[in-house]
């Protein structure tokens, strides 16, 4: 099923415009059964290693409010900088986004 470019730009909303200066996070997902075994910190921990190796200040993402991951982003350092609503999208099923930063030791 194609988009309407209505709804497109409705998506386009819920996302900021990427920081030059951030390591962006663009997928990250940890199996159920291997959650809460430190995996999801060494992923975290590698995109940190690479940020660094090219010069990123920050790493971001962008993650659903209704994703349970969003208390362990917090929890390893990430805080929330923005809140996405776009009410048309409600209808799609999809709910508000937050924008999440983690500052990078140098």
């Amino acid at each position: 099923m194609a988009l309407s470019s209505e709804l497109a730009d409705h998506i386009d909303a819920l996302f900021l415009d990427p920081d030059p200066s951030a390591f962006y996070i663009l997928d990250l997902a940890v199996h159920v059964s291997a959650q809460k075994t430190g995996l999801g910190v060494i992923l975290v921990n590698h995109a940190e290693a690479r940020a660094k190796a090219i010069g990123a200040t920050s790493l971001s993402l962008d993650v659903s409010v209704a994703n349970p991951a969003v208390g362990f982003y917090q929890h390893i350092g990430f805080q929330i900088k923005c809140q996405s609503n776009v009410p048309a999208l409600r209808a799609y099923g999809q709910l508000d986004h937050l924008h999440m930063t983690r500052m990078i030791d140098q």
